[in-house]
């Protein structure tokens, strides 16, 4: 005997889609408004420990692989965003310490409100993926592309990590 559940996939109808998008401008909009001391300081307190904008703006694929903004304080000395973004890394000297304390705490988070309030992203999701590079391969005469991330390593392996470059 099998303990297989075979169900109907859910999907989300217009009045629940409409339902969630009211919920996520009132809540973020309550949140931004609530927050907004906490906001007002921390922009301050970036400005004060650092050049540069308080705010750092990161191009993300979200639903449907639309492309959008993010909005982050800023918690390092640099401010990247393109095809070779180096991540972070634990003890990182590009991070300040007023970086350090914000990415601990979280705040540095609470500008994507303004990305939920403007419908680029939701509260309840998935995070949306960084847009990462992308190279063209040749196979079987179809044009493909491949993310970098998954160029190398036992992630890559597959044809299953390459999809064609018109819908990437």
């Amino acid at each position: 005997m099998s303990n297989l559940v075979v169900t109907e996939a859910w999907t989300e109808s217009k009045q629940d889609l409409v339902l969630k998008r009211i919920i996520d401008i009132m809540l973020s909009g309550l949140a931004l408004v609530i927050l907004s001391p906490l906001l007002l300081v921390t922009a301050a307190a970036i400005k004060l420990d650092s050049s540069g904008p308080v705010i750092f703006r990161q191009r993300r694929r979200g639903f449907n692989g639309r492309e959008f903004a993010i909005y982050k304080f800023r918690t390092m000395t640099v401010l990247e965003d393109g095809p070779n973004v180096r991540q972070a890394q634990r003890h990182d000297e590009r991070v300040t310490w007023l970086g350090r304390l914000l990415r601990s705490s979280s705040i540095d988070e609470l500008p994507q409100l303004i990305n939920v309030l403007t419908g680029e992203m939701c509260l309840v999701g998935p995070r949306p993926k960084r847009r990462l590079p992308r190279r063209r391969i040749l196979q079987s005469n179809r044009e493909l592309c491949v993310p970098a991330s998954r160029q190398a390593g036992h992630h890559g392996v597959g044809a299953g990590q390459q999809i064609p470059w018109a819908d990437c």
